[in-house]
């Protein structure tokens, strides 16, 4: 009589065999989640070293907090690691000088602007079946803007009086089940963008939300809200204010060594170019040789 681990090791091979290779396996066979870092050492620290590959993530907060700085500075570190990066500017807000003030390479970058969701969501779904992409950004999300909410089935225009109730999160529930599998097998990473909802509870409670859906955050491995600290904590330059106090707060992860849900981290972002730690360390340079200078002359005069 076979052993059952035996019949077990036939069954698995018939399976993969059927379905496709890797289509069952033992779970010490799955790969460590790989990682695409910020290049922004605090915020890697914070999240375990970077956004998943396979998976999704979502950055969302209300409008001028530097999510899209924060994906371009992301997309500018992964080109010069000769990774081809994607970015969906559906906002067609994209700035091709300040993408190359954050180090952008334009040459390289893969830019698309369809006019609707639907040629946005069939274009991904294309570059994730063939492999071609090593990162995708979609920002934002609520650009998104479903085919019925400007046609009829019939292919006329509608009037602005006509209201459609959620289109856009059922288009984002099919969408991500249609890619996730793909995002996965081809190990991309996928940057969603999106903008803070606030929904009233009553005449004196509000609440912030992320529109598109409850698919995404089920969906999502990491999900952090960016939000702009006090004025008195904006960085400076001999008084003058050169940025402001961002605060990063994760709300949900399901990744090791990622700081725990609710955590907040508080980092500075600068008008000149966004996250980054050179004007500390120009700082204390600039101190530190002050220091060497009166030390040197007081070793003179002496």
């Amino acid at each position: 009589m076979p052993k059952k681990s035996d019949k077990l090791k036939d069954i698995l091979r018939n399976l993969n065999k059927k379905y496709g290779k890797n289509t069952v396996y033992y779970a010490n066979d799955e790969k460590e989640k790989e990682r695409f870092p910020f290049n922004v050492k605090v915020i890697d620290e914070f999240i375990g070293g970077g956004i998943p590959v396979g998976n999704f993530t979502i950055i969302y907060g209300a409008s001028g907090v530097g999510k899209s700085t924060l994906a371009y500075t992301q997309i500018a570190y992964l080109q010069k690691k000769d990774l081809v990066c994607c970015l969906l500017d559906l906002e067609h807000s994209f700035d091709p000088r300040y993408a190359e003030k954050i180090g952008i390479d334009n040459k390289k970058l893969i830019l698309i602007s369809p006019d609707n969701a639907e040629e946005a969501m069939d274009i991904i779904i294309q570059l994730c079946k063939e492999k071609v992409v090593n990162y995708i950004c979609l920002d934002s999300i609520q650009a998104l803007t479903p085919v019925g909410e400007n046609e009829t089935s019939r292919g006329l225009e509608k009037s602005m009086e006509k209201n459609e109730m959620a289109l856009l999160a059922r288009q984002m529930g099919k969408f991500l089940r249609r890619i996730g599998t793909p995002v996965y097998k081809a190990n991309i990473g996928f940057l969603f963008i999106g903008q803070t909802r606030t929904q009233g509870l009553g005449t004196f409670f509000t609440t912030e939300g992320l529109s598109g859906g409850h698919a995404l955050k089920h969906w999502a491995s990491l999900i952090l809200k960016i939000q702009r600290g006090m004025k008195s904590e904006a960085p400076k330059v001999k008084k003058e204010i050169v940025g402001f106090s961002c605060i990063i707060t994760i709300e949900k992860h399901k990744l090791y060594g990622c700081s725990p849900a609710n955590s907040k981290i508080q980092i500075p972002f600068y008008f000149d170019g966004g996250f980054y730690e050179k004007k500390e360390e120009e700082n204390s340079s600039k101190k530190k040789g002050k220091k060497k200078v009166s030390e040197v002359s007081k070793e003179k005069a002496n």
